[in-house]
């Protein structure tokens, strides 16, 4: 394969900053894997020493002119690249655009998406530089080309969720997918005292480290404040900046001429091959930056072990924090202040967040892994099998649905469409819905809500739309088949053409009409259908019974994101566990999920020290309290009432085992849950799940009666040893859900279009 990446400006001394260090990463480890490379750019401030060929990679640079100083990257123009450009890209399988609002890149996009059919595919990459702006002039570069391109691509490579909404506003239909930036991992001797030498600094003395261009939102002058505040309480430390000027230079030099200390300097900056060892000379590195979208040299420090101090607007800040890899601090100058002065003064916190940050990068910001990630999408581009465009349309945004229609964004162009608006779910309030159910929450996935007509009979509510839509995509996801709207975008797709899967969760205990008009209509339904998922064996074989062929059942397995809840349980997991057994029920507090069952089951079984902690709400609370005080055991039964998604792993942690009693369920979500937290699960026979789970470690299947549960739930007490530890559930995640969708959502022709194209010629 080929792979051609397009930056705006390559110099010495690095001063476009991260664009070109990713684009060179990603074609150093493209270039690894075997593929034909190479790097288009702009150049400057070489003298004939401009590379030719790094790593395997081939460089193709080209003067520029224009731009009135290094820091007006938008007036620069490259003709020799555009030029070149034009005949390159039909020989190339992909074009990676790295785009941002200026001439050079502007004109390149054009280009490569006038190309686009001559070569395989485009990506563009945004690098946190194409945000919503007030500006006349960008509002106008933003219509004549920026949009434009963000539309043609085949995907838009975005940091984060938030990068990924201020793509979608500027251009709603950009295709996004998450793809966060990579470093190379350093081995853990490499961070030597002969690295610091090399560096330029003795070992016996600490430093603090800002890496970065001098321009506002960088916020150099918030770093030499702090350096004011610190340099006497500390005088075995010396503050340092490193990087080119970024229009701060002359304010950064009078404050440091200000502060009239040896110990705060500027030294202006490093070649980017020396970046990674200057970093690790440092004690602490800080990044002050407002906005920044992700921070590349934070990943870098924390690849050499040295502890970070970023602020709250930085796109890593909830991983770092969360990884305790380092300070995240308030934005304020005092709080940059106390940030700094912890980790000078306890060296112990600062090397154990040092070593906690190495394993985030190796975990999640390796440069491999962020190649192979994009090496899975490469391909696809190449034979066009990756644009095209799905609607699923469901009632509401489940928050256990949510990491699938994250995942799934990530394999095409997603829209979620719901029958349900936030304000009339958020009023409803026998819907049972907290906050977390509200679709305003949700920053990462392309929702909106069509406009419909609502019936709620008990629990139930079934909708028509008063204005059916046109449907763009090329298929249709449609989540139920009770509700009119469901049978009215049957009837539109079919009318155009698209492409309709159904979604099918129901299993044949739960199925209320087995004969009659209403079974003769589902059948109808869902035989009519293109394809179908499932979520397990036993919806799948209430399809079969319905007549629907086999082959046109995609079975999957029911997901939430596992991976999280594990990884929050386990951090929530206090080393020494309370005595007795800790039993857990979660769920709605009504007949058809057995909540009795749980209670009376747990007055037979429980030994002297154990307890039971009911979580949720629901209309048998009065019921329920009454049965554990006649039982006698109100004192060991605690109902918490109800908590949001977020906080489950949490009291997850808490507890041994889940006991999931329902008389009658679907399937039954928070059983996936309980074993990703490393809970034993004592599940009913009857729930959807029990069938998928039956042979995992830890689960207990037993009839939804008293006797049997009780039995299940001695048993798990019995052979409880502690949590497990690396549960089988953690390979059925929204991932691995989200592809199944994929496979049966891809309309025919986008598979056959690998087959359909021919390769250009060199």
């Amino acid at each position: 394969m080929r792979v051609l990446h397009v930056v705006t400006l390559m110099s010495p001394d690095g001063r476009y900053g991260g664009p070109v260090d990713v684009a060179e990463r990603l074609a150093r480890a493209t270039r690894r894997r075997g593929h034909q490379v190479a790097i288009a750019a702009g150049a400057t401030g070489f003298h004939g020493d401009e590379p030719r060929r790094r790593d395997g990679v081939a460089y193709r640079l080209f003067r520029v002119w224009g731009g009135g100083g290094t820091t007006r990257f938008s007036r620069l123009v490259a003709p020799g690249l555009w030029m070149w450009l034009w005949r390159a890209s039909r020989s190339a399988d992909i074009v990676h655009l790295h785009l941002s609002r200026d001439l050079i890149m502007v004109l390149a996009a054009m280009i490569a998406c006038a190309r686009r059919r001559r070569c395989g595919g485009v990506v563009v990459q945004t690098h946190g530089m194409i945000i919503p702006s007030s500006s006349r002039l960008a509002r106008a570069v933003d219509a004549l080309a920026i949009r434009p391109t963000l539309r043609m691509a085949d995907v838009v490579l975005c940091l984060n969720p938030e990068e990924a909404a201020q793509v979608r506003e500027v251009e709603p239909a950009a295709r996004s997918r998450l793809l966060p930036n990579g470093v190379e991992t350093v081995p853990r001797d490499r961070r030597s005292d002969a690295k610091r030498r090399d560096a330029g600094r003795a070992p016996a003395r600490r430093e603090v480290l800002f890496l970065a261009r001098l321009n506002a939102r960088k916020r150099p002058l918030d770093f030499v404040r702090m350096a004011r505040e610190l340099e006497q309480r500390h005088p075995d430390v010396v503050f340092t900046l490193v990087g080119p000027d970024g229009g701060e230079a002359d304010r950064v030099r009078s404050a440091i001429a200000a502060a009239r200390s040896s110990a705060i300097s500027w030294e202006g900056a490093v070649p980017p091959h020396a970046v990674r060892a200057r970093i690790a000379a440092a004690s602490v590195y800080v990044l002050p930056a407002a906005d920044e979208p992700f921070g590349l040299t934070t990943v870098e420090a924390m690849a050499c072990g040295v502890p970070v101090v970023i602020s709250a607007g930085s796109g890593l800040a909830e991983a770092v924090e969360s990884a305790s890899a380092g300070i995240v601090y308030d934005d304020t100058t005092g709080g940059l202040v106390d940030a700094v002065e912890r980790l000078l003064r306890d060296d112990g916190l600062a090397q154990a967040m040092g070593e906690r940050g190495r394993e985030l990068v190796e975990r999640d910001y390796s440069i491999d892994g962020v190649a192979d990630r994009l090496l899975e999408l490469y391909p696809d581009l190449e034979r066009g099998e990756s644009r095209f465009r799905a609607l699923w349309v469901t009632n509401v945004a489940a928050p256990y649905r949510v990491p699938v229609w994250r995942e799934l964004s990530q394999l095409c162009d997603l829209e979620v469409a719901l029958l349900e608006d936030d304000a009339r779910l958020s009023a409803d309030v026998a819907a049972n819905r907290g906050a977390d159910w509200r679709s305003d929450r949700v920053r990462d996935v392309r929702i909106r809500s069509l406009p419909t007509l609502r019936v709620a009979r008990g629990e139930a509510r079934f909708y028509a739309l008063t204005r059916v839509p046109r449907i763009r995509q090329d298929a249709v996801l449609l989540g139920g088949w009770e509700s009119p709207a469901y049978w009215q975008l049957l009837l539109v797709a079919r009318l155009t053409g698209r492409r309709v899967v159904g979604f099918y969760e129901s299993i044949q205990r739960t199925q209320r009409h087995r004969r009659g008009p209403i079974a003769a209509a589902r059948r109808w339904y869902f035989r009519s259908l293109d394809a179908v998922v499932v979520p397990g064996v036993e919806a799948r074989d209430a399809l079969t019974a319905m007549g629907v062929d086999a082959g046109r059942i995609s079975v999957g397995f029911n997901a939430v994101d596992v991976a999280d809840i594990h990884r929050r349980a386990t951090a929530a997991r206090e080393p020494e566990s309370a005595p007795g057994h800790r039993y857990l029920y979660v769920g709605r507090l009504i007949e058809l999920k057995g909540v009795d069952l749980a209670i009376a089951a747990f007055a037979r079984a429980r030994g002297p020290e154990d307890t039971l902690t009911i979580v949720g709400h629901g209309p048998l609370q009065g019921d329920l309290r009454a049965l554990a005080v006649r039982l006698g055991i109100g004192a060991d039964v605690d109902f918490r009432g109800p908590v949001e998604n977020a906080d489950l792993p949490e009291i997850l942690a808490r507890h041994d085992t889940l006991v999931m009693p329902s008389r009658e369920d679907v399937w039954g979500l928070v059983a996936n849950e309980g074993l990703a937290a490393g809970l034993h699960v004592v599940v009913s026979s009857v729930a959807g799940v029990a069938a998928s789970v039956s042979g995992m470690r830890g689960v207990f299947v037993v009839a939804p009666e008293r006797d049997a549960l009780a039995d299940g739930m001695r048993a798990s007490a019995r052979s409880w040893e502690g949590p497990i530890a690396e549960p089988e559930i953690l390979a059925h995640d929204p991932g691995a859900f989200a592809r199944v969708f994929a496979a049966a959502l891809r309309p025919p022709c986008a598979r056959s279009r690998s087959r359909a194209r021919e390769p250009q010629a060199s």
